[in-house]
Parts: structure tokens; sequence; C-alpha cells
């Protein structure tokens, strides 16, 4: 499968419904089992791409996206040592299953990796489960960062 031609470039409106489709897969349901989570995932993509806080990072085959990660962008406050203006929360990373293991992840986390240095982002995290932490840290992802967590 290494021989295929993908395509990669950031989602824009015209690839919400696909991206929906996919997010039920990730989630393992039927990409039709609730129209009211479609509407609604619809709705946050555009709200958050109209205010620049989502970029969805897409590998394509045969105009069928088969692999994205998703770049939340948040604002940091400024610091007076500081010039740098967000960081990046890196979540929903999925490949389609027939597409695994060919670098297609690494491929958009590279690209993450590259938007984030040209465009502000000063540090980049994540929340691996447990099977996708080597994938992580073979991206250069480290765990020397101590994150505390308050669930309300």
């Amino acid at each position: 499968m290494n021989d295929i031609k993908i395509d990669y470039f950031i989602a824009n409106n015209t690839h919400f419904a696909q991206l929906t489709a996919m997010r039920h897969e990730f989630k393992n349901v039927s990409n039709n089992a609730d129209k009211e989570f479609n509407a609604t995932y619809s709705d946050y993509l555009k709200n958050e791409y109209d205010l620049n806080r989502i970029k969805i990072f897409c590998g394509q085959y045969k105009k069928e996206i088969i692999g994205n990660i998703n770049l939340i962008i948040v604002p940091k406050s400024p610091k007076p040592d500081s010039k740098t203006k967000y960081i990046g929360y890196v979540t929903n990373t999925y490949v389609k299953e027939s597409f695994r293991n060919c670098g297609i992840g690494s491929t958009l986390l590279q690209m993450i990796k590259e938007y984030s240095k040209s465009n502000d982002i000063e540090l980049l995290f994540v929340w691996p489960s447990e099977e996708s932490t080597n994938y992580y840290e073979r991206s250069g992802f480290q765990t020397n960062n101590e994150i505390m967590e308050l669930i309300l």
C-alpha cells in the first residue's frame, strides 16, 4: 500500500460532511446513528473554523478522506518574556484501518508540527491512549510535563 498517492491538506467547510462521517467511524458508531450529532458536529466545525480555533489536517485517497488529525488552537495569556500566542491541542487522530501503518498519521503529525512552528504555537500537547503513546513518542512528544486536571 506504500505506492498509493495520498494528497494532504488542511480541511475547509467542503470537507465537514466527510469529517463528520469519520468521527462516527472513529467512535465505532453507524454514520447515520445520530442526525442530531451530525448537525451538532458540523455546527461545531463551522464555528471553530470561523473563529480560527481549529485546523484539521487530512490525508485523502481518490477524493476520500482516509485520515485526519485535529489541531485545536488555544490562545495564551500574553507574557512579557514570550512572543508566542498559542498552544495546540492535538486530538481526534484517526486513519481508516485499511490505510494504517503506511505513514499517513506520521505525515499528518509532521504537517501539524510545521504549521505550528510558523503560526506562533509554542507547544503541542496530546492525551494519548495507551495504544497511541508510542506513535506520539516517535514523533517527538515527551512525557516530561506534569498536567493536572479537574474533571467537572
